[in-house]
């Protein structure tokens, strides 16, 4: 009968080295939940002021093209963007923005957006509205938008010549 030594039966992994690995894996899990989650909030305000950017932006090549919409009575004025549910704004419902056609007759409203949940316009903005006007190819009202959200603030800056950037 052949006796076998025991380091022929040592075969795979201590119970011990088992627990390590699991506790790096664990460690390891946890900061890039922590970092994915960190990323997708920052991500999600970003897009929220990349989306009133881009309104701005649309409103001043719709005052650039200086074509009158057959809704328009009278003299076609500009394109105003108004920042909702700021104190001195035009519109009383929170966290939305809009995008009106103003002409001398009257004025119309050609879209409303609404900020994600979490995601406010702060009171420190300087300017609830924004005018583009069509003949003076400026803007009236310039100055800029916070926006805050998940304890970070993203500024939208809109400059006397209707130059729309985010800092």
């Amino acid at each position: 009968m052949k006796y076998r030594s025991l380091a022929s039966f040592k075969k795979g992994f201590t119970l011990i080295e088992l627990l390590i690995v699991l506790s790096v894996i664990g460690i390891i899990s946890t900061v890039s939940i922590v970092s994915f989650v960190s990323y997708n909030k920052s991500s999600v305000l970003k897009q929220a002021s990349l989306d009133v950017a881009s309104l701005l932006r649309d409103a001043k090549s719709r005052t650039q093209s200086q074509r009158k919409p057959s809704s328009c009575t009278g003299t076609l004025i500009g394109y105003r963007v108004d920042i909702c549910g700021l104190s001195t704004s035009n519109c009383s419902t929170a966290n939305t923005y809009r995008l009106s056609m103003v002409c001398s007759g009257n004025t119309t409203v050609l879209s409303t957006k609404s900020l994600p949940s979490d995601i406010s316009f702060s009171s420190s903005s300087t300017s609830p509205s924004f005018l583009f006007q069509v003949l003076s190819n400026g803007v009236t009202g310039s100055g800029f938008v916070r926006i805050s959200g998940y304890n970070t603030t993203q500024d939208i800056t809109v400059g006397s010549g209707g130059t729309v950037t985010i800092n």
